[in-house]
């Protein structure tokens, strides 16, 4: 039905855009670009989440069991600062943007933020077990009871990382076509400013696009920046931890964790471009490359 409602808006748009190609009319072209991009965007984000069905049922289960790993009120709290940042992030992005993009990108929104809830909990006990469980209230061994409590931090570690796979596989072909759009987008609609700076309306229209275009990218280059930044803390996290006053048992169990941490969870666009707050920069300077070439293009 998605799907459908889509096409009806597609359709009469490319015909105008194909009218305008036919009459070689640049500044109908322009003006019709940006909407039949956001159109095919749109449907790209619905069917990337319909081909990926069961993968996200699996998440969504996920999710719902990591709130049972963690016990303590101080885990619990991260977790859930994590989410909630995740969940106002997506409520701003609402305010802008047509109802199938907001709806898929504050799904992958809030499990990114999720699975940074989970990294910054995970460091947090990690401290926390090292602190309390040093060989000198031990002995040179470790209980079955204080091993399982180190073995559910693996285990919480293990999920996140699972989290990461999962997203990265469902997201990095999206995130290209969709980085690929988006700079399409933003060049061709600061083409369509220029053009109307005679019509203020459609000047200040093309404008408000443009900036939100812009926070599009942004909204989903945040998250991927979150998460970057918390994997990489998990290796700090352990290295500023009491680990070499515990049995070495698991110190060694650690040192694997601290091994992974060390190679950082980025999201990328097909393995070509990072989904980070650095890339957002470049990705806007590529728009004004594009933006000027545009504009020489139609003079």
């Amino acid at each position: 039905m998605i799907i459908s409602v889509c096409m009806s808006f597609l359709c009469p748009t490319s015909i105008q855009l194909w009218e305008a190609i036919s009459n070689k009319d640049f500044d109908n072209i322009i003006q019709n670009i940006p909407q039949v991009i956001t159109v095919i965007a749109s449907m790209i984000k619905i069917l990337n989440i319909y081909s990926n069905k069961m993968q996200f049922k699996n998440l969504f289960y996920s999710l719902a069991q990591d709130w049972k790993l963690l016990e303590s009120k101080e885990e619990l709290i991260m977790l859930d600062k994590f989410t909630q940042y995740g969940s106002k992030l997506a409520l701003l992005y609402r305010i802008i943007i047509v109802i199938i993009i907001i709806s898929v990108d504050s799904l992958y929104i809030s499990i990114i933020y999720h699975a940074c809830g989970l990294f910054a909990a995970c460091g947090y006990q990690i401290q926390k077990l090292t602190k309390v469980h040093t060989i000198e209230k031990n002995g040179p061994n470790i209980s079955n009871i204080d091993y399982e409590e180190f073995k559910q931090c693996v285990i919480m570690h293990y999920k996140c990382l699972q989290l990461y796979d999962v997203l990265e596989k469902c997201c990095r072909n999206l995130y290209l076509i969709q980085m690929g759009l988006n700079i399409m987008i933003i060049s061709v609609t600061c083409v369509e400013v220029v053009v109307f700076l005679d019509r203020p309306k459609e000047a200040i229209r093309a404008i408000i696009y443009v900036i939100a275009q812009q926070f599009h990218l942004y909204a989903i280059s945040l998250p991927g920046e979150t998460l970057l930044n918390q994997s990489s803390k998990l290796a700090d996290k352990i290295y500023d931890s009491e680990w070499y006053k515990i049995p070495m048992k698991v110190q060694k169990v650690l040192h694997i964790m601290q091994i992974r941490s060390n190679k950082p969870c980025i999201l990328t666009a097909a393995g070509l471009y990072e989904m980070k707050i650095e890339s957002f920069g470049i990705t806007i300077k590529t728009c004004m490359s594009y933006f000027m070439m545009f504009l020489s293009l139609r003079e």
